[in-house]
């Protein structure tokens, strides 16, 4: 048999060319492909930062709108009552830290308030103090009827602002006093070419032009600026989206293909992809050879391994390849690559579900065609341990088992089961449910993991759940809301760590929108002295001070008072709590001097954070400052908590907090174990540190009864063997001090609050001049 004729060569050339271009097209549509799917990726999520921006816009509007000085200031100006230079500058300073804010956002904008008389106060090119809201360059009587009924910060349409010669809109908010009386409104005022710019450079992926449609025409990041917006062409992608944010016709992103598929992101995937379709070709060369050199049965041999090379690309289809069909490769080279990568972006490659970015998409979908539906967040309590620890290794094990039972108890059609991220799940739940049937519905959950225990290695696990649920258009009314909000919610179930669900709650998310605010001018606070100490007096059974706890005291402007609770831990976290440490103990040692310089001395205690006890110069610091003010160190006493010691056991610096609380023992200066009894190893530490004070936390001493007194009478005779000085806090009735005045000092409520220091001063005369 003649396997080689002309014929032959002919068809083999053919073939050649064919797969060829064929694999060329499969390149150029893939990388096409690509590049629209990540340009659409980065920018949703442009939009959705921006987004987020505005929302922050919104609270800091209705910081402005709720301040009472600037409400003091518009009645003031609306009714000519003259200003002094001081109260104007007082009321320029608070509003320029309001606008220090917006300064660290990722759109500049400026503010304005707005009176009802024309009485321009302060202006520069971020704040404007005193216009009248009727010469406001949005005003219009059909948005000001509005925004009179509607006074929640509401956006503006776009206007033409003759200042800055900019299209702009603003988020104005209208200002009352406490009887609903129109006092004036606060603006952000945003221009439109801010917005392209930030979409500009937050698209990290390429480079991208920007067209916005509005009422006032067209703004465009486009230098110098074109009559049209350019036609999609082979090196263009273009996107449009309508009714954004302030509400333009449409907003277009024209992105230059060419620069995202430079970039390193693209590349990355595709590397690797682009090296299997190169070997493909390679091979297919190699294989063209053969044929013309070799009979038909190697050629099929050869067809059999490039089948092999296929499936370790993806391909799992069951085609049997020979000679009549081989031009078919490049078609299904194509469509297997293209899922594959599919596959690979929307897909979790352990538990096969649909992964954060699917979800994303899918949600969007949900909201844009007003689909009712819930939320559940479930995450894996304490998944670290378990994967690190005695099935270490397993964690992928672990969380697929997790996810085929939320499979298998589910498996309907109406519930969408997602890996959000490490040891996440997400349930999406279509229809309308409140939150009572959220609860049932979890509950179901758990007793089916009750009843189906998940074994790795031989050894049950037992799976625990932080879990949080949300109900969309009852709870919110946004992607971005609704994404924020369940974060905020899964935040709280963690510290619960309970397995219950915590369906969303108002308060808590107030809470966490203040504690962000606390977050963000926390420092600044610092820098601008706005905390002071109050002392609490410590007595004896005779009612003289013998001792005093300091206290920090915070009040900011905007926020009033603000409790220790709520932000200690948060300096802490940040560990600006070095900083305020050093500035409490500084100012404790002032105040001990102006003592001294009047013939009287007093211990004085101070609470440290384990954080301050861990910084390897802490001791020396301290030395300096007790040095400088020439402070005894028999009057000092720092109080630490259990936490400081677990923290001791927990971290690789144990060292370091050990040794600083001898160093300081050593020096004279005392040690207080504070709260004793609040937690579960309190007298193993107790045996384990020489403190020199034992305060005994208050829950001893909230029950009246003979049995918690015999267990203060245990716990006096245990500090006594041990040398301890024992202190009894939260005494508050003159019953309670009569029981307890003969087991150590006391404080609480009782005799004092915490007071400032002129008033501790004044009771150290009156109670101790005997």
């Amino acid at each position: 048999m003649k396997f080689w004729d002309t014929k032959l060569t002919k068809k083999i050339s053919i073939l050649f060319i064919s797969i060829f271009l064929l694999t060329l097209f499969a390149v150029n549509t893939l990388n096409s492909r690509t590049v629209h799917s990540l340009s659409e990726i980065y920018i949703t999520e442009t939009l959705q930062n921006y987004e987020n921006e505005l929302n922050v816009f919104y609270s800091i509007n209705k910081l402005v709108e709720n301040n009472s000085s600037i409400k003091e200031l518009l009645t003031f100006i609306n009714n000519d009552i003259s200003i002094s230079d001081q109260q104007i500058s007082q009321y320029t300073n608070e509003v320029e830290s309001i606008c220090n804010l917006l300064h660290q956002i990722g759109i500049k904008a400026t503010i304005s308030i707005y009176t009802l008389n024309e009485n321009v106060l302060f202006n520069n090119s971020y704040i404007d103090i005193g216009s009248s809201i009727f010469n406001a360059p949005w005003f219009n009587i059909s948005f000001f009827d509005f925004i009179k009924v509607n006074t929640s910060p509401n956006k503006t349409p776009p206007y033409f602002d003759p200042k800055s010669n900019e299209s702009m809109f603003s988020i104005v908010s209208i200002i009352q006093d406490l009887d609903q009386s129109l006092l004036g409104a606060t603006s952000i005022n945003i221009p439109m070419g801010e917005v392209l710019n930030y979409f500009k450079q937050d698209f990290a992926i390429g480079d991208v032009d920007l067209y916005l449609e509005h009422t006032l025409g067209m703004s465009t990041t486009v230098i110098p600026t074109p009559t049209s917006i350019p036609l999609k062409s082979s090196d263009k992608l273009l996107f449009t989206f309508e009714n954004l944010p302030p509400n333009p016709e449409i907003l277009t992103f024209v992105v230059d293909k060419s620069s995202v598929e430079e970039s390193s992101a693209l590349q990355k995937n595709l590397t690797q992809i682009n090296i299997g379709i190169l070997l493909y070709a390679i091979i297919v060369y190699f294989l063209i050879v053969i044929i013309i050199r070799k009979i038909l049965i190697p050629v099929l041999s050869s067809m059999e391994k490039f089948q092999t090379i296929l499936i370790d690309l993806g391909y799992e289809g069951g085609y049997n390849f020979d000679i009549s069909n081989i031009s078919d490769l490049a078609e299904i080279i194509e469509y297997n690559i293209s899922a594959k990568i599919r596959e690979l972006l929307l897909f979790d490659n352990v538990t096969k579900l649909p992964n954060r970015q699917y979800f994303d998409s899918y949600i969007t979908k949900l909201i844009t065609n007003q689909t009712e539906f819930s939320l559940i967040v479930i995450e894996i309590r304490n998944f670290k341990s378990l994967s690190d620890g005695k099935f270490k290794g397993n964690g992928d094990v672990i969380l697929f088992e997790v996810s085929k039972l939320l499979k298998s108890m589910i498996n309907q059609e109406k519930i969408h089961i997602t890996r959000f991220s490490d040891n996440k799940f997400i349930l999406t739940l279509i229809g309308h449910y409140n939150s009572e049937e959220l609860d049932i519905f979890y509950s179901k959950i758990l007793n089916f993991f009750k009843l189906h225990p998940i074994s790795v290695k031989n050894k049950t696990i037992k799976i625990l759940f932080n879990s949080s649920g949300i109900i969309f258009s009852e709870h919110s009314h946004s992607k971005d809301d609704l994404f924020n909000k369940i974060n905020v919610m899964s935040i709280n179930a963690k510290k619960l760590a309970n397995n219950n669900l915590v369906i969303f709650n108002t308060d808590l998310y107030q809470n966490y929108l203040k504690e962000e605010i606390i977050r963000d001018i926390l420092a600044i606070s610092i820098a601008n002295n706005e905390f002071f100490l109050n002392y609490q007096p410590i007595i004896n059974s005779k009612k003289q001070i013998q001792k005093s706890e300091a206290l920090i005291r915070w009040k900011n402007s905007f926020l009033g008072f603000v409790s220790p609770d709520q932000f200690i831990y948060i300096t802490e976290q940040t560990e600006l709590i070095i900083d305020l440490g050093y500035w409490i103990i500084e100012k404790v040692a002032t105040d001990l001097k102006e003592l001294y310089d009047q013939n009287m001395n007093l211990q004085i205690s101070i609470n440290v954070s384990p954080i301050q006890l861990r910084v390897p110069d802490f001791v020396i610091q301290v030395i300096n400052i007790f040095e400088k003010y020439s402070i005894n160190y028999n009057d000092i006493c720092f109080e630490v908590t259990e936490s400081v010691l677990m923290h001791n056991e927990e971290t690789e610096v144990s060292d370091t907090i050990t040794d600083n609380l001898y160093k300081l023992q050593y020096l004279g200066i005392r040690i207080a174990m504070d709260d004793f009894g609040t937690g579960y190893s309190s007298f193993k530490y107790l045996n384990e540190f020489h403190f020199d004070i034992l305060k005994l936390d208050k829950l001893f001493v909230n029950k009246t009864t003979d049995k918690q007194y015999e267990i203060i009478n245990s716990i006096k005779n245990i500090s006594d063997i041990l040398g301890m000085e024992m202190i009894i806090e939260g005494v508050e009735t003159q019953e309670q001090f009569d029981i307890v005045k003969n087991y150590g000092l006391i404080q609480g409520y009782y005799f004092s609050k915490p007071i400032l220091w002129e008033d501790l001063k004044t009771l150290l005369i009156k109670y101790n001049s005997n």
